[in-house]
């Protein structure tokens, strides 16, 4: 009975000390995770570029090279080609949209006060056509129009500041660079990395203990590497079909907001709404009724996208129900922002896989169903009182 005591007033004090300090905590986390940020993007890197290696060297072994003694030779031209392929798309679509994108933001901002106030007017004057003389509401969209004044203002006092920030984007393309390399050591040598990490497991574990390893290990990659490379083709292909369809409505702005739509069309569930929004408003102070087409286009994309698009190419990797969904989405967010948003919707896959296996297995030992139906309307064993006992 003492020594519980003793253990639980430890934990508590413990708990305590750890809530006192916990800013420091993420601080120190935070250092950790700047520190290592060449070797987190190295493997991410790794998880785009991986699919497309194995993809042509399993080609290769099937057409060109299939003695197991070439596999070096293999390897080589397929991370070679994944790599030469992976860097020349992403020139060309920064060559091609980049300077689109700057000039569209420049123009955006000089031209946004006309915008706002032909915007102003056209609504005062429907006001005063339809003899609506809510005083209220005209004077809210009276007043309304210094406050995005003040914002696009704001916005281009802003812009010296996000030019001066060369020293960031140095260190962010150092990193890159960094990273770069080491996910091409890690596609080299991926199958030696594999087998250090088993012997060392073996040395330490018994052979049933080193399997559920592996098993869980294997899945990590599976879904890391499925949503990774996943989402940025699905995201890479919403944002293409975003542009053709704003360019054969020849809307303003195309490629402006196709490329807001598929960066943020990789944020899962919130994304494709923010894409939308900021789309719609931009499109808004240019002309209204681009904004409206702009608005049904996008629910059409989001349809396609989420009943076509979204299940062939990320298929099963996740595993969650949408409410599951948002809740890693909160957390993520909550802690660790946006970067935390994207990773936590595989992070969490993986913590239910995990419950769900430990879950089912000491079902399956009991003998009870493991289908979650079977809970529904009390079925398990749990929906009938136990029976009296006579006495």
């Amino acid at each position: 009975m003492m020594t519980g005591l003793i253990v639980v007033a430890i934990a508590a004090i413990s708990f305590s000390f750890f809530l006192n300090r916990i800013d420091a905590f993420w601080g120190f986390m935070g250092r950790v995770l700047r520190i290592l940020s060449p070797l987190v993007i190295g493997i991410v890197i790794t998880f785009i570029v991986g699919p497309i290696s194995n993809w042509i060297e399993a080609a290769l072994r099937r057409v060109l090279i299939r003695s197991e003694r070439r596999r070096r030779l293999r390897r080589g031209i397929s991370l070679l080609t994944a790599y030469v392929a992976t860097v020349a798309l992403l020139v060309a679509f920064v060559a091609v949209t980049l300077p689109t994108l700057i000039d569209s933001v420049r123009i955006l901002i000089d031209t946004a006060p006309g915008y706002i106030s032909n915007l102003r007017e056209e609504i005062l004057f429907w006001l005063d056509e339809n003899a609506i003389g809510d005083e209220n509401l005209r004077n809210f969209f009276i007043s309304w129009e210094p406050m995005l004044r003040w914002g696009v203002d704001y916005l281009n006092q802003q812009l010296p500041n996000i030019t001066s920030a060369a020293t960031n984007i140095t260190n962010a393309l150092v990193n890159f660079l960094l990273g770069f390399f080491i996910s091409i050591y890690m596609l080299l040598s991926r199958e030696r990395f594999s087998a250090q990490a088993r012997k060392l497991l073996t040395a330490f574990m018994p052979g049933e203990r080193v399997a559920h390893v592996t098993y869980w290990a294997r899945r990590t990659h599976y879904v890391f590497s499925r949503f990774a490379g996943g989402t940025f083709l699905h995201s890479l292909i919403v944002g293409v079909l975003c542009y053709v369809f704003m360019a054969i409505f020849r809307m303003e702005y195309a490629i402006l907001i196709s490329v807001i739509v598929g960066v943020t069309n990789i944020l899962p569930v919130f994304g494709p709404f923010i894409g939308g929004a900021t789309g719609c408003v931009i499109l808004l102070f240019v002309n209204p009724m681009s904004a409206l087409w702009f608005g049904i286009m996008v629910l059409v994309l989001q349809q396609v996208d989420g009943n076509f698009l979204g299940p062939r190419i990320l298929g099963d990797s996740i595993g969650l129900s949408p409410f599951w969904v948002i809740a890693a989405l909160v957390l993520g967010g909550g802690f660790w922002g946006v970067p935390g948003m994207i990773i936590s919707v595989p992070v969490f896959a993986l913590i239910y896989a995990v419950i769900k296996t430990i879950v089912e297995a000491r079902l399956a030992r009991r003998g009870l169903p493991a289908a979650t139906a079977d809970y529904a309307s009390g079925g398990g064993g749990g929906g009938k009182p136990p029976e009296a006992k006579e006495s």
